[in-house]
């Protein structure tokens, strides 16, 4: 890494940046006289709160803030001898074509869903001179297989709503380095990363970027992730840079309260199953704000009864079809899985992204039809289940899951309305935003209004709506910053243990899993390889798969050469 006093080139840089969000009302300051520089080769984390004003900075330097919702007040943003501020069009263009590569946070809305990914890498290869078909395709490959999609072809060959979450994730980070770019800003680059594939991809930015001399700007709210990754760290609170400095300086001896208060909220720094933060500013009583819930929990319903089983269940998807529409191969997401889950417990399902964790999360919440096998929940269909509100879904990708136009209160009250369960959908609408941490002021606020964390937050209101006994939740805190996270975490314990709730959790964070989780299902393949309590798999792993896992987990996160030889998930 570098050292304090080593100066590099600069190829970027922002001084005294205002920007407000513009509205029918007038301007909004989101960013208040921020200033930071990218030196050749450095690797700089941006780290904050979601709606801190991280994206709104770093993408002014593509000059991707749109015209119409933004303006820069006051400040400069250059990009070598370019000033991005007032620059042509075509100017940017040529420079996010050839110099400046983002990896966006929601892989679903930066893929063209009516484009396979073929097409897509190789339209970005015919961007950057490539002239003919054949070399455009051998250089998609080339990139898929840097970013351990081991299987080219088939991705080459699939739509993105055909991919995993984390599958996807790396398709577009493959897209930002097939131009071999100046810079990188990456946007939650590992947000839908397990732990293994997360090391491994971060090990190869990092290398690429220290052999082309390509800088990275990394926006993140893992701050394991930045520690391991980062040269220097710069933090923002309220559109403010608040303390910045050497990355092993700042996370070993924070100056910042929010900064310590940042590093103090991560889930393995607290005892499993308990509160991280002892008190939330603002919040209510457990008892006056969930009153809405009380009947949530059926007496005939003991602790510990299964609620749901999966028996021999396997889903099969077409992979390839003939001239005639007829299925020439098939690929087996889940194969043979069985699965019991008890009233009141915490199930997380864990392994590798394109594992079969959320296909087999979604035939057991009824959303996907098994090839094979039967699921009951509640003694019932669980597609019946979940339209009584019984048992609700949350999405790992709230931009894709939520209406873009309706507003807020309808977005969470949708399912009691249907239902015909709710007489005051607003008032209910503003019970459910304190519930988690979002003001009232926001009922009639949009979807693209909200930052990455508050979205998936809307999206755990909508799902708490109709009092579920059971909720299945797809990386429920994987767009959350760390303090949002905790909050989050600490309000699932609050409800399971005030309401009797279950939860069954699809996650790559092994520490979210662990604080959390009463059991632990590990997945590769389609397959279980593995399942039993926390305590059991933590402490003593029987399969060599998720040794890997468990092992990550426990690297110290400045252990850099653990990070290059983080295992492949095939």
């Amino acid at each position: 890494m570098s050292s304090p006093d080593t100066v590099q080139p600069q190829i970027c840089s922002i001084e005294d940046l205002h920007i407000s969000f513009v509205g029918p009302t007038g301007g909004v300051p989101v960013v208040h006289g921020v200033s930071l520089s990218v030196g050749k080769g450095e690797i700089i984390g941006l780290i904050g709160q979601s709606g801190s004003g991280k994206s709104v900075t770093a993408m002014t330097i593509p000059g991707l803030l749109p015209p119409q919702a933004t303006q820069i007040d006051q400040g400069t943003v250059r990009f070598g001898d370019v000033a991005i501020e007032g620059a042509d069009e075509s100017v940017l263009r040529t420079l996010r074509s050839h110099q400046i590569g983002v990896i966006f946070q929601e892989p679903m809305t930066a893929l063209n869903p009516s484009m396979r990914i073929g097409a897509i890498l190789r339209e970005a290869a015919l961007a950057i001179g490539v002239t003919e078909r054949d070399e455009a395709d051998a250089l998609a490959t080339t990139q898929l297989r840097e970013v351990s999609l081991d299987d080219p072809d088939r991705v080459m060959a699939a739509f993105p709503s055909e991919l995993s979450g984390g599958m996807r994730q790396r398709v577009v980070i493959a897209l930002a380095f097939i131009k071999n770019p100046t810079l990188i800003i990456a946007d939650e680059p590992t947000t839908a990363l397990d732990m293994t594939v997360q090391g491994e991809i971060l090990a190869l930015i990092k290398d690429v970027a220290k052999r082309r001399g390509t800088a990275v700007l990394l926006i993140s709210h893992d701050l394991s992730v930045v520690e391991s990754f980062c040269d220097r760290i710069i933090v923002m609170k309220d559109g403010e840079v608040v303390e910045e400095g050497q990355a092993r300086d700042l996370m070993t001896d924070p100056q910042h309260p929010y900064t310590q208060a940042l590093i103090g909220c991560l889930p393995d720094r607290a005892v499993p199953r308990t509160p991280i933060l002892q008190t939330e500013p603002g919040r209510q009583s457990g008892g006056d704000r969930l009153e809405y819930a009380k009947n949530a929990a059926s007496d005939a319903e003991q602790q510990g009864q299964p609620i749901l089983t999966a028996e021999h269940v396997s889903v099969r998807f077409v992979r390839n079809r003939s001239l005639l529409g007829r299925p020439t191969s098939y690929f087996d997401a889940v194969k043979d899985v069985s699965v019991t889950i008890n009233k009141g417990e915490t199930v997380s399902l864990i392994g590798g992204s394109g594992s079969g964790k959320t296909t087999l999360a979604k035939v057991l919440s009824g959303l996907e039809q098994a090839s094979s096998g039967s699921v009951q929940a509640f003694g019932d269909h669980p597609g019946t289940v979940m339209r009584q509100g019984r048992l609700q879904f949350v999405f790992q990708d709230p931009r894709s899951s939520l209406s873009p136009r309706m507003p807020v209160w309808q977005i969470i009250t949708e399912p009691l309305l249907a239902a015909g369960r709710e007489p005051d959908p607003r008032q209910k609408a503003k019970e459910l935003l304190d519930l988690v941490g979002l003001p009232s002021s926001a009922l009639d606020r949009f979807r693209h209004q909200f930052s990455g964390g508050e979205r998936q937050r809307l999206a755990i209101a909508r799902a708490l709506s109709t009092s579920p006994n059971l909720i299945v939740l797809d990386e429920p805190t994987s767009a959350l910053d760390v303090l949002v996270q905790a909050q989050i975490l600490d309000l699932m314990l609050e409800l399971q243990t005030e309401f009797q709730l279950t939860y069954l959790i699809v996650t790559h964070d092994l520490a979210v899993a662990r604080h959390l989780s009463d059991r632990l299902i590990v997945m590769r393949d389609g397959s279980i390889v593995e399942q039993g309590s926390v305590s059991e798999i933590a402490n003593g792993p029987k399969d060599a798969f998720t040794r890997q896992l468990f092992q990550g987990l426990a690297a110290s996160p400045l252990d850099e050469p653990a990070l290059k030889v983080a295992p492949k998930l095939r």
